[in-house]
């Protein structure tokens, strides 16, 4: 899964309603999705669609790279990314910056 359980699902988990909210300007994206109910279950939620978050089915937006383990945030500006952070063991404050991001 694209977001590392630990991190990622536990941010998503804290921040659905933000998420939800802002879904014209923030995107969840879920890679390598081996089980749609298991990704509901561990979210806390019923349906992905609700929540405008998308499973990449054909592994599009896959890396195949040694990170792809970890949730990537890109921001954005007209299409153009502007910065991109993993969130790993090496990067522990990624996740808190997007948080203050969704609370602005």
């Amino acid at each position: 899964m694209w977001w590392l359980y630990r991190e990622g699902v536990g941010f998503i988990k804290n921040n659905l309603n933000a998420l939800k909210d802002n879904h014209d300007k923030i995107k969840v994206i879920f890679t390598s999705v081996l089980s749609k109910k298991m990704l509901l279950r561990n979210i806390g939620i019923t349906d992905l669609e609700d929540y405008y978050f998308i499973i990449d089915k054909n592994n599009i937006y896959k890396l195949s790279n040694n990170k792809s383990i970890y949730p990537l945030v890109l921001y954005l500006s007209n299409g153009t990314i502007k910065k991109a952070e993993f969130q790993s063991p090496n990067t522990p404050n990624v996740m808190y910056s997007l948080e203050k991001h969704l609370s602005q």
